[in-house]
Formats: C-alpha cells, structure tokens, sequence
C-alpha cells in the first residue's frame, strides 16, 4: 500500500488522553482518513502530510488497523510534505519496498 499526500481537514484533542490528537485527513481521491498522531508532529488544519495507509510496510512495521484508546485509526501520519493533494510518496518513504539484502563475512582464527 502506498504513502499519499493528504490535507489536514480537522484536528481534536483526545477525551481520554492530553498525550493525543484525533485528525481527519481527505483528499479528492482517497476520502477522509481518522488518524490518531502522538505529539511528536503536530499537524495544523490546511498542512499538507504525508499519510501511509493501512496495509503499507515501513522500515521495521507493517500498518495493521487499531484502535487508540477506543478510536479506530485508519493508517499513520509521517510528516508534513510539500506536494499537490494525493501525490504518491511511497519512494520518498521508503514504503512496501523490498527487504535489503546484505554479505556478512566472518574471519574466525
């Protein structure tokens, strides 16, 4: 799954914890999207982020669907982007893409 632009439509603090914030992200493609984003990024109502959805594989995760704190959160929220509503960022992520492989080489004496 891929990594999209979205625009931040709404934004509201979570009842059950001052630790969260509930957004609605849209765009003309793809709807609207509920995510629940911590406070490491704060998003504005009109900031343009870059949203993974469900199912997209991230460096060391795979987005499951979940609830937070009885909310269902529909993908994750990676950060403000400077793109047109959704243009696919998955490269620019480095989403779904293949695992790496490397050589290790031991020298045992």
């Amino acid at each position: 799954m891929p990594v999209y632009a979205m625009k931040v439509a709404t934004k509201t603090a979570h009842e059950k914890t001052d630790k969260l914030f509930i957004y609605t992200f849209e765009s003309p493609a793809l709807g609207q999207r509920t995510i629940v984003a911590n406070l490491t990024n704060v998003y504005d109502v009109g900031d343009v982020v870059a949203i993974a959805e469900l199912g997209t594989r991230l460096p060391g995760v795979v987005l499951k669907p979940r609830k937070v704190f009885g909310i269902d959160s529909e993908g994750m929220a990676l950060g403000p982007v400077d793109a047109a509503l959704d243009t696919d960022l998955t490269a620019a992520f480095s989403a779904d893409a293949s695992p790496r492989t490397f050589t290790v080489t031991l020298s045992i004496e």
